[in-house]
């Protein structure tokens, strides 16, 4: 009888052919199914569209490590430093209120918590859809405390109001405090270049996609979360000496990161409500600025009542705080029950509710 030549390596090569190419493949599809840039943020901007009308409380807690070798140029002083903020942001899609209280350094205890309930700084934006109210203490204003702005639109007045606290890097303003724009805004679509790279990250242990961009205002890379409503994981951004944000160039190299550290549903909608951020810029001769924050949201109330709760009234401001209006040059006047009175007694401006 003739012997059966032994096929079984044969065999043994077109199953590893096999797999290897179903493995090859596999790897193919995934690369080429991966949603470009430009989908991403549009999955992004459709999830923050979902809420414009909400109240947050959140805090801040953050240590600062500043080195200033004299440059008389910067204001800052070398040393470490500690604070925690309390932070408060009313909206409704166009008003915007913003209020935040700050500890410092002495004013806290070993385990970062107020010696006092009252801090000795204290911030209030509020924009009411006319006027732009600015209220600080301790006053650095000639006039008082108090200033208000009736030239600002909708945009202005909430970069101003909401671009300072660090919060609206969780709505993807990650160009710039300085900048209204977000990450899904021209500045990015238009980049010289912007591409999703040819794999998933792990981020809080979910598989996102990785958007890295460079545009005029400088390096992004960019974790969408798919799992959390395309919401932004992690980022980070390299903001470079000569970069042009909102038409000025960047004279100091900043470099941010952040990453969220836990989301929650709330009305079938995720949203970010804890973080950890990093900044560091560095000016010339060596002189630098370092901050770590960690950045906790404490409640979140979405649709509220705003006219019943009073969200976009200025009652924070005491009675007799020293009041200056912008391009009112060389005028002061004080605050008085919603009405700016003159250096004669008279009122000069009424803000009350019935006279708007």
């Amino acid at each position: 009888m003739k012997k059966d030549k032994d096929t079984s390596g044969l065999i043994i090569f077109l199953l590893a052919a096999v797999i290897v190419h179903f493995v090859s493949a596999g790897q193919i599809n995934t690369v080429s199914n991966l949603p470009t840039a430009k989908e991403l943020l549009d999955k992004f901007a459709e999830n923050q569209g979902k809420v414009d009308s909400y109240i947050i409380k959140c805090e801040i807690i953050s240590n600062q490590n500043d080195l200033n070798k004299g440059d008389p140029a910067l204001v800052m002083k070398s040393g470490k430093h500690k604070s925690k903020q309390i932070l408060e942001i009313r909206c409704d899609g166009s008003r915007v209120s913003s209020r935040l209280q700050t500890w410092n350094d002495n004013d806290l205890d070993a385990n970062l918590n107020p010696k006092s309930t009252a801090s000795r700084n204290y911030t209030s934006f509020l924009w009411n859809g006319k006027d732009f109210f600015d209220y600080s203490i301790p006053s650095i204003r000639y006039g008082g405390p108090g200033q208000i702005n009736r030239q600002l639109d909708k945009d202005d007045a909430h970069q101003i109001a909401l671009g300072s606290t660090g919060l609206r890097q969780f709505q993807g303003y990650l160009i710039s405090p300085r900048s209204n724009q977000r990450i899904d805004s021209h500045l990015l679509r238009e980049a010289k270049q912007m591409s999703v790279i040819n794999k998933t990250e792990a981020v809080g242990g979910v598989d996102c996609f990785v958007i890295d961009a460079d545009s005029i205002s400088g390096k992004y890379s960019i974790w969408i979360d798919p799992l959390h409503g395309y919401n932004i994981s992690k980022s980070l951004v390299h903001n470079r000496s000569g970069d042009v944000i909102e038409n000025s160039k960047i004279a100091a190299d900043v470099v941010s990161s952040y990453e969220i550290t836990r989301f929650e549903k709330i009305n079938n909608i995720w949203f970010p409500m804890e973080a950890s951020a990093i900044k560091k810029v560095t000016y010339r001769y060596g002189n630098f600025s370092e901050i770590s924050s960690r950045f906790r949201i404490t409640n979140l109330e979405l649709n509220p009542d705003h006219n019943a709760l009073h969200s976009f009234e200025p009652n924070d401001i005491p009675n007799g705080t020293g009041f200056t209006v912008v391009n009112y040059i060389g005028f002061k006047f004080t605050w008085q029950d919603g009405k700016l009175i003159d250096e004669d007694g008279k009122v000069t401006i009424d803000l009350t509710e019935k006279n708007k």
